[in-house]
């Protein structure tokens, strides 16, 4: 097995600086039935946003109390604000969830579509990023691409040669988790085993559809996502099984409005008014997209009500009753 993560993305690593090329990339590389994860820098770490929480507060406690306590608070006080709620049994429903919200969990989001991972990625990098006296890490963005089928055998085979051939059938019996006691033999064992699974829940909430989302899940919440992940690489699965494309951030805005043109933006990423209203600042990427009259007509100087950029007209009546005058 690899040591760590850093010396896999380092010969995993794949520089592209052609906008074509990056666009076609997953295609060109044979990636089908891969998931992605956009990242704005390359050197950032995969973590999972209950890693990140802990080390941001300086959570000295095991994460698997933090998880805990996150899990049963938004449990009690969910019913003021969603319905229908998962099933009590539901753990993986509930994480999903609770993720979508925004809160802390031990789920990493990946994506079925690479052109949604790159979105994300072209979208949190900033084109200024690009100057030379910056290194290479802080010059490009990234997308990690993981073959789905090579993990699932990887990660049942890991477990059953390190002894955890329990978790293996427990997973294999309950793919999506759907009972808590599965929850507990596969993602919570003692001792624990680092590992990585995918996962999903059986009932998908909007978000995870229109993002095409799966989550991945460490075995371990004790170590870091990347430790988990390492201990299932070999050397020989590098470039083979999980791969990284780079890409200088100077075409961030150009793969925006590729995206755009091709119905990826925030409004379809988040349906709803959040996303729709989080979307409208990416129109200054793709101008293309409003008319010249949108763009031409001051705030103020259109009809109310008229289609946007509309100048103002008189009335159709008025208009007539001045060309009989004329005459």
């Amino acid at each position: 097995m690899v040591s760590d993560l850093s010396a896999v993305a380092a010969r995993a690593m794949e520089l592209v600086d052609d906008e074509d090329a990056i666009w076609n990339w997953a295609e060109r590389a044979g990636a089908r039935g891969w998931m992605f994860r956009g990242q704005r820098e390359v050197d950032w770490p995969v973590r999972s946003s209950l890693e990140r929480c802990a080390r941001r507060m300086q959570w000295e406690r095991p994460r698997r109390s933090l998880e805990i306590g996150i899990y049963r608070r938004f449990q009690r006080h969910a019913h003021l604000f969603v319905s229908p709620l998962p099933t009590d049994e539901d753990v993986i429903e509930w994480l999903a969830l609770i993720r979508h919200f925004g809160a802390p969990t031990r789920l990493v989001d990946w994506t079925y579509s690479f052109h949604i991972a790159l979105f994300f990625a072209a979208r949190a990098a900033d084109p200024h990023d690009d100057g030379e006296d910056r290194s290479l890490g802080e010059r490009c963005a990234a997308v990690w691409a993981i073959d789905a089928e090579w993990l699932d055998a990887r990660a049942l085979d890991h477990l059953r040669q390190h002894g955890a051939e329990d978790v293996a059938a427990a997973y294999r019996d309950d793919l999506y988790v759907r009972r808590y006691e599965t929850f507990g033999t596969v993602y919570n064992r003692s001792p624990a085993v680092p590992f990585v699974l995918r996962q999903n829940c059986w009932r998908l909430n909007e978000r995870l559809v229109a993002q095409q989302g799966v989550f991945l899940c460490p075995g371990d919440v004790e170590r870091d996502f990347e430790e988990n992940l390492a201990a299932l690489v070999r050397p020989e699965d590098v470039g083979t099984h999980i791969r990284k494309l780079v890409f200088p951030k100077r075409l961030a805005l150009a793969i925006l409005r590729r995206a755009y043109r091709s119905g990826i933006s925030l409004a379809t990423m988040y349906p709803g008014l959040e996303g729709f209203v989080r979307s409208l600042g990416d129109l200054a990427a793709a101008p293309e997209v409003l008319s010249p009259s949108e763009l031409d007509a001051p705030l103020g100087r259109h009809q109310p009500g008229a289609p946007h950029g509309s100048r103002p007209t008189s009335h159709p009546r008025k208009r007539v009753l001045r060309r009989s005058a004329r005459k």
